[in-house]
């Protein structure tokens, strides 16, 4: 520990915010560091994702209490910030609107679930491909489910909200969504992603965005101040990441085998502390 730090001491318990930026940036000082131009991800654009020990800003670093486990802590922060990003930045989803979240299962959306319904949100819509993770978004908050591969969720939400469509949607599935998603939306609606899982391209109906005037949102993580807003959520237990698997580091392939898989619920924790 730096000499000049003091929120750390050696032998605390931490998380780490997964944001770098430097603190000295126009962006940074307005509050808004994920926009710096070399803001930065630990364990993406700098490595130390999977390692034994990184160093890091004292900034990034929160206290963890003394219950919370170590796997807990390392499944929060990337997914609830990114989720946080989304919902509550970009979208602005507010108490009594409809969501409607793609891709129930994975650890964004398991997120953004939880968030949904901390502020209120009327109806969550969800879609994923089997009935247990369906299940498991129930459990989480989830009003409507969609099984994607037995069922339109352009033509539930149809029917589910009287052809009126949903306030936002969480899409980062991309291309096999897309057209449908903005087809879903309500007038004034807002539709925000922070990926495109099946690929970079896709066509929409520009007639419709600006006939039914929505928007559509890019969101890249958010800032660590809304990091230090969230972890007390979590500590208070009111937001928590769901562990599908914990791998000990020496498995590490079999990690990335079973996320590729798609059957995970929620995130795939690698214990760079076990060596199986």
């Amino acid at each position: 520990v730096g000499e000049l730090v003091t929120n750390a001491k050696v032998g605390d318990r931490v998380a780490i915010a997964p944001g770098f930026a430097d603190p000295l940036s126009p962006e940074a000082i307005r509050g808004r560091d994920q926009m710096a131009f070399k803001y930065g991800i630990y364990g993406e654009t700098r490595n130390g994702g999977c390692a034994e020990f990184v160093d890091v800003s004292a900034r990034n670093l929160m206290p963890m209490p003394d219950e919370m486990s170590f796997h807990d802590a390392a499944a929060f922060p990337l997914t609830f910030l990114t989720a946080w990003g989304m919902v509550v930045n970009r979208a602005q989803l507010r108490a009594g609107e409809t969501i409607l979240i793609h891709a129930a299962g994975s650890g964004v959306s398991v997120a953004c679930i939880q968030i949904a319904k901390l502020i209120g949100a009327a109806r969550i819509f969800v879609t994923a491909g089997s009935q247990a993770k369906l299940d498991k978004a129930r459990a989480l908050g989830a009003d409507v489910l969609i099984n994607y591969k037995e069922e339109s969720f352009r033509q539930v939400v149809k029917e589910a909200t009287g052809k009126r469509g949903v306030d936002v949607i969480v899409d980062h599935v991309g291309p096999d969504t897309i057209a449908d998603s903005l087809s879903s939306l309500t007038k004034g609606g807002r539709i925000v992603t922070c990926g495109s899982t099946s690929g970079g391209s896709a066509e929409i109906n520009l007639r419709q965005v600006f006939f039914k005037s929505l928007s559509i949102l890019g969101s890249t993580m958010a800032p660590i101040g809304d990091y230090q807003e969230l972890w007390p959520h979590h500590c208070a237990g009111r937001l928590k990441p769901v562990v599908d698997r914990v791998f000990p580091v020496l498995e590490i392939a079999k990690a990335h085998e079973h996320l590729e898989s798609r059957q995970a619920f929620g995130k795939v924790v690698v214990d760079t502390s076990s060596w199986g």
